[in-house]
């Protein structure tokens, strides 16, 4: 997935087999804590998150476990300059 530097994204599975469902997501391999709901979501996207793997370990009720495919984040820079609106002095 792709988003602008500071952008929120959100990455969601869809599980096939028997529930209950649990999930563990990973970043880069390791495990994010308390990330085990269907989706997670990075709030806002930083340039340090930029080429990031994300991916989902889901288990059913039946035991093992499955993980996905992992995705990359791209962040895209915000190259854009800030707009001075006003000022005031003191």
């Amino acid at each position: 997935q792709s988003v602008p530097e500071r952008g929120g994204v959100t990455f969601t599975v869809v599980a096939d087999g028997t529930p209950p469902y649990t999930y563990q997501w990973k970043r880069n391999g390791e495990n994010i804590p308390d990330a085990t709901a269907i989706s997670y979501t990075l709030p806002s996207a930083m340039m340090t998150d930029n080429g990031a793997t994300f991916s989902v370990t889901v288990t059913g009720a039946e035991g093992g476990g499955a993980t996905s495919t992992a995705g990359t984040l791209t962040v895209i820079p915000d190259t854009v300059a800030p707009t001075l609106l006003g000022a005031k002095g003191l």
